[in-house]
């Protein structure tokens, strides 16, 4: 939302309905905002002052927002308007309360009746107009800068000027500290974006994607990379004989030392299912394995 403050009498009309008004009331915690004394922004509290007798509405241009305005310094060798309350000779400050955090404000000082100023504005002690003499050609001037808050509270002030002439101010938020730090935003500014968080090496479906889950959902199926576990069981771990780690893949002819025909091959089970005879090693029993007497390795061929 952006706060958009005219400066005028009490009576004047607003630019339109998204304006506020301030008529010089001195500072209150009630209202948020109001006026004091330049002389005490240093101080632990600043005074507030009511310079309510130095607005003007000059009803001489139809743009109302500039066509009003307050003195914020009026000068004391002037007597002020018949009719009107005299004048505040005291130099004066506006502030408003607002969360610490970033803004985007807009100033406009001027007067459209008379050029006998040198406007000057700081903002949070920062100057942000620095000397704006008014000719007939250019009555007012505006200016858009950002502002730091850091004390809760938004200090305009013409430390320097002559007769500055306030006529409207406009503040935008750009990041505002609400208390709450988060990875995202580890100043508590506001002003971090989002950050992707990055993957932590599990592959749990979680939310963390890795290299076997590249969906990070936990549905990605192995991606052949070899564990050296040893396991052949299809649990999703891929082994040199399981490339793809579902169990589901034969033997790849990996030598096991032994003969039982149970889907491991051997030097003398090549098939791995145990139908294939013996390869002529030599025992001499007679058993059932080749020998130099039973070369027929069934136990009728009689020794020579």
């Amino acid at each position: 939302m952006i706060i958009k403050v005219n400066f005028g009498n009490e009576n004047s009309p607003l630019p339109s309905d998204d304006f506020i008004l301030d008529f010089g009331s001195e500072f209150s915690s009630t209202q948020g905002f109001g006026w004091v004394t330049q002389d005490s922004l240093d101080d632990a509290t600043a005074t507030p002052i009511d310079i309510s007798p130095n607005t003007r509405d000059r009803e001489e241009i139809a743009d109302q927002a500039t066509d009003t305005l307050i003195h914020l310094q009026y000068p004391p060798q002037f007597p002020g308007l018949p009719g009107l309350e005299p004048p505040i000779n005291t130099p004066s400050a506006w502030e408003y309360d607002l969360e610490n955090g970033t803004y985007r404000v807009t100033v406009s000082v001027g007067d459209p009746s008379f050029t006998d100023s040198n406007h000057v504005i700081n903002l949070e002690g920062e100057n942000v107009i620095a000397g704006f003499v008014p000719s007939s050609d250019e009555l007012f001037t505006e200016v858009t800068t950002v502002v730091e808050v850091t004390d809760g509270r938004l200090t305009l002030d013409a430390i320097g000027g002559e007769n500055t002439k306030l006529n409207f101010i406009e503040i935008e938020p750009e990041s505002v500290d609400d208390g709450n730090d988060s990875v995202a935003d580890p100043t508590d500014e506001g002003s971090a974006p989002d950050e992707t968080i990055p993957d932590d090496g599990d592959d749990a479906g979680d939310g963390d994607d890795t290299p076997t889950d590249s969906a990070d959902d936990g549905s990605t199926p192995d991606d052949g990379e070899e564990d050296a576990e040893g396991a052949e069981d299809g649990d999703g771990t891929d082994t040199p004989t399981d490339p793809t780690g579902d169990g589901s893949t034969p033997d790849t002819g990996e030598e096991d030392g032994a003969d039982a025909g149970d889907g491991t091959d051997t030097p003398t089970d090549p098939t791995e299912d145990g139908s294939t005879p013996d390869a002529g090693e030599e025992d001499g029993a007679g058993d059932g394995d080749d020998t130099p007497t039973d070369s027929a390795d069934d136990g009728s061929t009689p020794d020579d």
